[in-house]
């Protein structure tokens, strides 16, 4: 059964996209359905994301740094998988940060090893690179995010941000980098399991108001069919 005939009648619905079996095919039907905003989506997939974005919220949310957010060059997701797996997480992580910041998609391809490649226009018109690549982590769930790192440069100045899940910890996040030619402070996050009930209880709340997920997904699915993948 499609999207289109499973949602006649609904007014919303809940989905794990961890699980699809054809998560290109889901993916596009479920941002072609999305847009309309009619119908209220909720993603557990989308919900474990929190605490990446979180990370990347927080680090850019002090005033000297969100200048940062808008020279942002490139974009490196890693994600748990045996060739290229499920990119579902990675490309929902991609699309949210690119349709917040107004990204407009050039070109995407596939690549060797799973690699998926993609370019962008920002809004302050220059290039943005995004790399969504396949790693292999014991400890994680197929798809799970691993890893992020963003290179961005703000009035000559540059900014590197590297976060990390903890392979012996898997339960936090590690954040090093530069910025302004400096290191800062190495960090160590969060970054806790929700069990299902949680995130069921969450995506109860939020599906019918989360205005960021439908664009993420639009976008992600512009990146996927860009590639056919």
């Amino acid at each position: 059964m499609g999207v289109h005939s499973s949602l006649e009648g609904a007014d919303g619905r809940l989905l794990e996209s961890a699980r699809c079996a054809r998560p290109f095919e889901s993916c596009a039907e479920r941002a072609e359905v999305a847009g309309d905003r009619k119908t209220g989506f909720g993603d557990f997939h989308w919900t474990r994301l929190a605490p990446w974005r979180e990370v990347l919220a927080q680090f850019f949310n002090p005033i000297d740094r969100r200048g940062f957010l808008r020279g942002i060059g490139a974009l490196d997701v890693d994600y748990n998988a045996e060739g290229r797996g499920n990119r579902s997480a990675a490309v929902l992580l991609a699309g949210w940060l690119g349709s917040a910041l107004g990204w407009r998609l050039r070109s995407a391809a596939a690549g060797r090893g799973g690699v998926l490649a993609a370019n962008f226009e920002s809004s302050e018109r220059h290039s943005v690179e995004i790399a969504l690549r396949p790693v292999e982590m014991a400890g994680f769930a197929a798809g799970e995010i691993t890893g992020i790192r963003v290179d961005a440069v703000s009035d000559g100045q540059t900014c590197l941000v590297h976060a990390l899940r903890d392979e012996a910890d898997n339960g936090h996040v590690i954040v090093e980098g530069e910025l302004r030619g400096r290191p800062f402070p190495r960090m160590v996050l969060p970054m806790p399991a929700r069990a299902d009930e949680a995130v069921l209880s969450r995506l109860l709340i939020d599906a019918r108001s989360d205005r960021a997920y439908p664009r993420a997904l639009q976008l992600g699915a512009e990146i996927l069919r860009s590639t056919k993948s």
